[in-house]
Parts: structure tokens; C-alpha cells; sequence
């Protein structure tokens, strides 16, 4: 089955009404620790304290860390102090309650142990029918990658694989389900008329940006997701001009259910606009550049808001075209968004 990379660009947002939606079937793991770990108002469950339904304890060895010094830095350093080593194939199985859309979380870092060098690890992880990682062999730093997947069974199936002579870890894990309608059942491929149905494909995120040059933390996203700041992706700078007005982000103005589980006030209320003031005929563009791998469909989701006025207050009336590898994708007019 094919794998489908998710590319997002938050640019400006659409919003509307909603509540928090809350997931119903939520896993959070500490691999490879006898203690539970609490991060951002999760509590990270220790493997060994789960049901045999969800993983043998018995399968791998756990593994602790002898150097706190070499963790990486930040909340999420808890996560890497231990970790569940496979010398063989081993499961983790998550009974699923309600199908519907899942974000698998996974957190890799090659942390110092006298008894095993975890830089020597070379393994693969797979979910359901969908090979998420192939042949990994971590670097000395953190990892965290992240995969969503439609579940229509009653079990999620996480799946470690060690090469021949080697073995596998994982320092942590997330699993939970992700609020009704938060991705669409179909997305149209670029240049033709075709759609592709999403459900039917594993979805790796490659990059979430946020506009403004600001970035967005997990404590920050009722998804605990991390937002990067555009800064890094665009080409030329100088064109960019940051604009930050989250006073104007109101949940109940727009429409097409979108909610604070779609992105947090500070996706909404930041973008970034055409320096244009000196001179508003000016023949520019504002592009972003990012490195994909080839032989992958990329799904990418551009979310608007009219955020921006003028010295009065009032919005601006704003219109651009969007391309994508200079193929025009769409016409947007701010004056028809929220």
C-alpha cells in the first residue's frame, strides 16, 4: 500500500465555532521505564504497567540512560532517558474503540548505555499494512516522527522489525484519535482532474509551518503538535513581512468546522504578507522552498484568514494566485474568508 507525505503550510486560517474534542482511544507510553512520565498534561504510561493484550513486557530489555547530561533539551527530554530494545520482531496492539483517523507519535534518541550502543540499531517500523520507517539507523540525535492513519478495525498494530543481527528501540510512543472531520476524504492531485481518496494511505508529516517567523510549541497545540517557523523555508526574505493580530481570531465567525483541534490561536493569528507598502504595484512573490524525497504523493493544506487591515481597522482587500512547482493550484480572495 502506497504511503502519502503530508506537507502542511499554515498560511492564514479559516475559522469557525466548535468545543474541544476529545479522543476516546489514547495510548501514551514510556518505553522501557518502570515509572510513568508526565509531559504537557499527558501521563506517559510505562510499558511494563500495561495489559499483555497491549505489549509483553516480557518482549525486549528496558534501558536506561547513564548520562542525563547528553539528553536533548526541552520538556520532551523526560521521553529519552529510557527505552525498549527488540533483538526480535515484537508488537505493540492497541485495541481501537472507534474507527476513524489516528496520530501514531514515535520518539527515537540514542541515548549513552554501557550495555548497548543504540547508534548500532538498524530496524523497521510498520503499522496496520503501511511500512512507516524502512532500514532506520538513528544518528546521535533526537527523533520524533509522525504518521496518520485511517482505522477501521478493532486493533492498531505497531510493528518492530530488526535487521538481521540487530535490534530495534523506542523511547516513547503516542497513539490517540483525532477529532471527526479534521482531514477530508479526498484531496485533488495537482495538474490533473483525478482526487485520491486519503483513507486508503499512511500519512507522514513532513513539515508543519507556521507564518509570521513564529513557532509554535507543543503545550501550545491542544494536539501537541510543533509548528516551525516559516522562517527557514522562504526564499526571498526581504518580500516577507510578518503580521501578528490575534485579537482578530474568532472561533464563531466562520464556517466549515474548523477548531482550536485544527491548529491554536497562534497559527490563526500570525502570517506572513508581501512587503508591498512602499510601493502596492510591486511585480513579486512570496515562495517557500522545501526539500521532499521523491517517489511519495505529498498532501498539502493551506489554511486563510483575514487577519490583516489597515491603520483603521478594516480588513484589506487582498486577492493572489497559489502554484506549486509554478503549476497554478488556486485563486484565493480574501475579501469571500472569515
Amino acid at each position: 500500500m502506497i504511503n502519502l507525505k503530508l506537507l502542511t503550510l499554515w498560511v492564514l486560517t479559516v475559522l469557525c465555532s466548535s468545543h474541544i474534542s476529545s479522543a476516546s482511544d489514547s495510548f501514551f507510553i514510556n518505553c522501557g521505564s518502570p515509572e510513568n512520565a508526565t509531559l504537557n498534561n499527558r501521563t506517559f504510561v510505562s510499558d511494563s504497567n500495561l495489559p499483555t493484550e497491549i505489549v509483553d513486557s516480557t518482549q525486549g530489555i528496558s534501558l536506561e540512560t547513564t548520562d542525563s547530561n547528553s539528553l536533548p533539551s526541552g520538556d520532551e527530554s523526560t521521553l529519552f532517558e529510557t527505552a525498549r530494545v527488540f533483538s526480535d520482531e515484537s508488537t505493540y496492539k492497541f485495541p481501537i474503540k472507534q474507527h476513524g483517523w489516528f496520530l501514531i507519535r514515535l520518539y527515537f534518541f540514542p541515548f549513552v548505555s554501557p550495555s548497548r550502543d543504540l547508534t548500532a540499531a538498524k530496524f523497521s517500523v510498520s503499522a496496520q499494512n503501511f511500512t512507516l520507517i524502512r532500514d532506520y539507523k538513528p544518528s546521535k540525535t533526537s527523533l520524533v516522527k509522525e504518521y496518520t492513519l485511517n482505522i477501521s478495525t478493532d486493533h492498531l498494530s505497531l510493528e518492530f522489525r530488526p535487521k538481521i543481527d540487530s535490534f530495534a528501540f523506542i523511547n516513547a510512543v503516542e497513539v490517540f484519535k483525532l477529532p471527526e472531520n479534521l482531514l477530508p476524504e479526498e484531496a485533488g492531485l495537482i495538474a490533473t482532474q483525478k482526487n485520491l481518496k486519503l483513507r486508503t494511505h499512511a500519512i507522514e508529516t513532513v513539515s508543519r509551518i507556521n507564518m509570521g517567523n513564529l513557532s509554535v510549541t507543543r503545550d501550545q497545540d491542544k494536539l501537541w503538535r510543533r509548528w516551525d517557523s516559516d522562517s527557514a523555508f522562504i526564499g526571498e526574505a526581504h518580500f516577507g513581512m510578518p503580521v501578528e493580530n490575534l485579537k482578530a481570531v474568532n472561533f464563531t465567525a466562520g464556517g466549515g468546522g474548523i477548531t482550536e483541534d485544527v491548529a491554536p490561536v497562534y497559527v490563526y493569528g500570525t502570517a506572513t504578507r508581501l512587503n508591498s507598502e512602499n510601493n502596492p504595484n510591486t511585480n513579486a512573490n512570496l515562495t517557500w522552498n522545501f526539500r521532499i524525497e521523491p517517489g511519495f504523493d505529498y498532501f498539502l493544506r493551506f489554511h486563510f484568514c483575514n487577519i490583516i487591515v489597515d491603520p483603521f481597522g478594516f480588513e484589506r482587500q487582498i486577492s493572489f494566485d497559489i502554484y506549486v512547482n509554478s503549476e497554478r493550484v488556486e485563486t484565493v480572495d480574501m475579501t469571500e474568508v472569515a
